[in-house]
């Protein structure tokens, strides 16, 4: 069961981490979205970054145990800018060792989550712990 708050300029969501909850999570950010006029190319964009931040959360940082919650905030900084925070219940990580770059094969799928994150947002930002993340996405 999600938990959903909303305000004029920002949504946030708490799911647990199973699967199952993240089609219903990217829903409620796209009606969210559309309701305030922002584009389906932004909205693309936005649900891109939010499905891999999420998955990454639910998987690598709770380790699927539905149990432990994920928090999804993401807020207009300015007009056609969001940013997009998730946080997990886990111990964290090194992010600084993280492999940002395309992979040379476009068909490789490992590793991909916070590749396709960089490739879609403007910037990224970890916490000291590394389970949260902030990433800025705009049009």
């Amino acid at each position: 069961m999600t938990q959903m708050t909303v305000q004029s300029d920002s949504l946030s969501l708490k799911s647990k981490s199973t699967m199952a909850e993240v089609g219903p999570v990217i829903q409620s950010v796209v009606h969210y979205l559309r309701d305030h006029e922002v584009s389906s190319s932004l909205i693309n964009q936005i649900s891109i970054v939010i499905r891999e931040l999420l998955i990454n959360a639910m998987k690598h940082g709770n380790g699927f145990h539905s149990e432990d919650s994920v928090i999804l905030c993401i807020s207009s900084v300015e007009h056609n800018r969001f940013k997009i925070e998730v946080q997990d219940s886990g111990d964290g990580f090194d992010y600084q060792k993280l492999e940002m770059s395309l992979p040379e094969n476009p068909r490789e799928i490992q590793n991909r989550g916070f590749r396709l994150v960089k490739a879609y947002s403007d910037s990224i930002v970890f916490n000291q712990k590394g389970n949260k993340v902030t990433a800025y996405v705009s049009a």
